[in-house]
């Protein structure tokens, strides 16, 4: 499965599975009502906070999907927000506490200073999540000197997350999530009072605890607590069970006249006030805070979700969940009523920048037709499935789009996403190699492995670039007792030929392998021929997690000499990379030699290539490889002693 769905620290590579690519976002008019509000407001940046400050602006903050800093923001409008430059002001420590695991910052004003309380876990114990402080005296928080205050001290030592502050005539509370002392996994919420902004006094309370069936979901978890003061009551509303499409808002309201230190105080809701809307497309909302509109009329809610129902993996480890903001309304009778998650905006279809463009494992046509380089990527289609995307571009830089040619059927052999689209033109027809995934389990499981899957590369057709691409058949063109990815069209003396990778989750040293092709490209001929391991090359690093190597995006590329090459990654001392291969023959069945060093290995690769209009041969290729940060670049190549070479490189 590469490194998409799994990571590999010893390679400190990560291919992130099921990204949404849609970036309509960045390009917003400016909105007439909080009905407007795009959304998701901010991509990628799970438990959104929002506050605006007496200075007319807006400052946000989120935890990035890398767990590994604290990012500001500020804008004079909440849509301002999506395209504000994020600063980064404070990084994890290399050593010790707050080391790992940097999660949920709030950023809030108290008595002239500003004060940050986030979550972190030790970098040699990164579970050992506790609660800390920082503090800036600066009028402008993105200014001045971010102070470490510490940690701020619970009555026991366990793990501690998701802090939030508040104050109610003249007395300032610190509510949190906490394991109680029992050390019994399942974190409940607490109240105290504070002494100070980095200190509490006093014993603290226990307000809630998962009871509900829908509070224990995966976990047993109430965290993420928020206040709202409306109406005579106090609202806190806080998120309950794991962090998939089980994630939820629970409620708690007190009498704002009432000792907010007494549980009985407070009356909580038997099931969940906002959670899970199918029916348009938005999974696991929560973990939210409240804010306002600039007129301070309309209460705000805001709050991460995903797009879509099924994750690969841990959740947790899933960075699509996405900052969002939504309009509350208030009943009769005083109560706030959330309503149902928004469905998304439509992505705008207007230009991007490539810089802007998040995109990985992209494949780029140049079409004659219209003189346009078309650049194709997975996504998630309209209706929340796993899809194909295209974006037209006259220069590379600027991209037009988003234009859906494929979107997984609702009834379909795999259930999870797409990965590496590419598209080829053959006997006049436009062809696009896709691998799906799934969570279908093959019979034989390894003790301490991960899970071997039903995965396959496969064919679909159309009759223009743009689409509608449709399969031949609903299942893999590829043997389905084989876990493949990543499939290529060669043809050789008139005959088709798929090259694809055969996945080291199923044999530890991956593989490139070739299969027969029938000439409407609809199914294979005989069975699979091994051209190399992933081993072969000296430039490719065994994983010291799990002793194997990787074999991902296998391109063939015949010189003006006559030489067949073949571009393919894998990991390197240095991270994702890219080597050539070189046939002995130049015939696809090899033998291929490997050359000894990478020819890039600047942490990006599943390389293709194309010629530009002008005649220079071009590589594609994603970097860096961290999620989210991705995008596609294009790098100038030449041929050089019977093998390619690097002519150009600007990322």
């Amino acid at each position: 499965m590469s490194f998409r769905a799994y990571p590999l620290p010893a390679l400190n590579l990560f291919r992130g599975a099921l990204s949404a690519f849609c970036l309509g976002w960045l390009f917003l008019a400016p909105l007439r009502s909080a009905e407007e509000m795009p959304n998701p407001l901010i991509r990628e940046r799970a438990d959104p906070f929002i506050t605006r400050h007496t200075d007319g602006n807006y400052y946000f903050m989120g935890t990035v999907p890398e767990y590994d800093r604290l990012e500001l923001r500020r804008a004079p409008t909440l849509e301002g927000l999506a395209t504000a430059e994020p600063k980064t002001i404070w990084r994890k420590h290399a050593t010790g506490e707050m080391g790992a695991h940097i999660w949920a910052p709030e950023i809030h004003f108290i008595d002239g200073k500003w004060y940050i309380y986030f979550a972190a876990g030790r970098s040699d114990k990164i579970w050992e999540i506790r609660l800390y402080v920082l503090e800036n005296s600066s009028a402008n928080p993105l200014e001045g000197e971010w102070i470490e205050r510490g940690q701020l001290k619970t009555n026991w030592e366990s793990f501690a997350l998701d802090a939030t502050t508040f104050e109610h005539r003249g007395t300032r509370y610190l509510l949190w999530a906490q394991y109680d002392q029992t050390a019994e996994k399942g974190t409940n919420l607490y109240l105290a009072k504070m002494d100070s902004p980095s200190s509490i006094t006093g014993k603290q309370i226990l307000l809630t605890k998962p009871e509900y069936d829908w509070e224990k979901i995966r976990y047993p978890v109430n965290e993420g607590p928020a206040v709202l003061h409306r109406n005579g009551r106090i609202f806190l509303t806080y998120s309950a069970a794991g962090t998939g499409a089980e994630y939820s808002l629970g409620l708690l309201t007190a009498e704002e006249n009432a000792d907010l230190l007494d549980p009985k105080s407070w009356s909580k809701s038997s099931t969940p006030v906002f959670s899970t809307s199918e029916a348009n497309r938005i999974f696991g909302p929560g973990h939210n805070s409240f804010t306002t509109s600039p007129d301070g009329k309309t209460d705000l809610l805001v709050y991460h979700a995903r797009n879509f129902r099924d994750v690969v993996g841990d959740p947790l480890k899933d960075a699509n969940r996405h900052a969002r903001v939504q309009p509350i309304t208030w009943r009769a009778d005083g109560t706030p009523d959330f309503g149902t998650p928004r469905a998304e905006t439509p992505p705008s279809f207007g230009p991007i920048a490539r810089r802007e463009l998040r995109a990985r494992d992209g494949c780029v046509y140049p079409d004659p037709s219209t003189q346009q380089y078309i650049l194709y990527f997975a996504s998630r289609g309209p209706h929340g499935h796993a899809a194909v995307v295209a974006y037209t571009s006259k220069d590379l830089e600027t991209w037009t789009g988003p234009t859906y040619v494929f979107e997984r059927p609702e009834s379909w052999w795999a259930d999870r996403g797409i990965w590496a689209p590419e598209m080829h033109v053959y006997k006049g027809k436009y062809y696009l190699f896709l691998t799906f995934d799934s969570t279908h389990e093959f019979p034989e499981q390894w003790r301490d492995w991960l899970p071997r899957v039903k995965r396959g590369s496969q064919i679909l057709v159309a009759d223009s670039p743009m689409g509608p691409f449709k399969p031949f058949a609903n299942k893999p063109t590829l043997p389905e007792d084989m876990m493949t990815l990543d499939g290529t069209l060669w043809v050789e003396d008139g005959v088709p030929y798929m090259v694809f990778c055969h996945e080291w989750v199923q044999i530890k040293d991956g593989t490139v392998e070739m299969i027969r092709l029938t000439d409407d490209l609809s199914a294979t001929i005989g069975e699979p021929r091994r051209l190399f391991h992933g081993s072969d090359a000296p430039w490719s690093k065994k994983s010291e997690q799990y002793g194997c190597h990787v074999t991902d995006g296998p391109w063939l590329h015949r010189t003006t000499s006559g030489k067949l090459l073949m571009l393919w990654s894998s990991g390197s001392a240095s991270g994702y990379a890219v080597g050539v291969a070189t046939s002995t023959t130049g015939k696809l069945a090899g033998s291929w030699v490997q050359s000894t060093t990478a020819l890039f290995d600047a942490d990006g690769g599943h390389p293709m290539l194309f010629r530009r209009f002008d005649g220079q041969l071009m590589m594609a290729l994603h970097q860096p490889n961290k999620t989210p940060q991705e995008r596609e670049v294009f790098i100038e190549l030449e041929e050089h002693d019977e093998t390619l070479r690097l002519k150009s490189f600007a990322p």
